[in-house]
């Protein structure tokens, strides 16, 4: 029997490819149940016969939530989508990267990423976040998401989704699933209603998140049920030196950081990024 440190271990690693040939698909995710920004490309990705690699980039704990319980909710959920439990990865657990805090620990995580995306090749394109100042650690995960696909070549192959932003006008103080046009043009995926109908129940079964999803709901039914389509975007690095909208961001909105904190630490990570090219 192993002794408890040892079953304690952090796991580190995602399982090789075992010479199938099946292009995999990083999906790089702030926090578990943000997977439901891109449950219809993760879908799409395993139908297609590649492989679908969810790495999870904080413990998800923040304002008291049980680390457990939400790495249960989304092993749960993304199994029952069709992802194997080995291609599911909390790496932000394993780190101790504290939710919100994505940010502060970049180099950190850029460190343990790289050697997993290198062992579980053939990693073909990189799926994470938008850039669009919606939550700080998402934006963070769009810093990881550009390191990780330079570093593999595969930048131009790549996207991004939207989750939610402020909103730019209108009496809504936020939006969902909603592109910038900043970030680029829009490859709209389309799915049919009924596999849409499947996504949105996937949102019940992350009780820990019951009040947050509750004012996700209703962006997830129209993006999900009434008007079903993917959005995803380019990954270009350059929209990286820019802020993600004018005027006052979510997380700036919300008291969580301010722009010019994120910036600076940002802009440290890409100048070592370079340094390593």
């Amino acid at each position: 029997m192993p002794m408890p440190e040892q079953a304690a271990a952090p796991c580190l690693s995602l399982p090789p490819a075992n010479g199938e040939g099946r292009l995999a698909t990083a999906f790089l995710l702030a926090h578990q149940d943000d997977e439901l920004g891109c449950l219809p490309e993760i879908d799409r990705v395993l139908h297609t016969g590649g492989r679908a690699l969810c790495i999870f980039l904080t413990d998800g704990a923040g304002q008291g939530s049980d680390t457990g319980r939400r790495n249960g909710e989304s092993l749960r959920a993304l199994s029952r989508l069709g992802v194997p439990p080995a291609d599911i990865l909390f790496l932000g657990t394993s780190l101790r990267i504290a939710d919100g805090t994505l940010i502060d620990h970049l180099h950190e995580v850029d460190c343990a990423l790289a050697p997993i995306l290198a062992g579980a090749a053939p990693v073909s394109r990189i799926v994470v976040h938008a850039w669009e100042g919606g939550h700080q650690d998402h934006d963070a995960a769009h810093l990881l998401g550009v390191g990780a696909a330079t570093r593999l070549g595969i930048l131009g192959a790549s996207r991004q989704f939207p989750l939610y932003r402020a909103a730019r006008c209108g009496p809504l103080p936020y939006v969902g699933l909603m592109a910038l046009t900043a970030n680029g043009p829009i490859d709209a995926n389309t799915f049919s209603r009924m596999r849409g109908l499947t996504y949105l129940r996937t949102a019940f079964g992350y009780r820990s998140q019951r009040r947050a999803l509750l004012a996700l709901l209703p962006f997830l039914a129209w993006r999900y049920a009434l008007q079903p389509r993917q959005q995803l975007q380019p990954l270009p690095r350059a929209r990286t030196a820019q802020r993600p909208h004018a005027g006052r961001l979510l997380y700036e909105r919300m008291g969580r950081m301010t722009y010019a904190y994120l910036r600076d630490r940002a802009e440290a990570y890409l100048f070592e990024m370079k340094g390593a090219a």
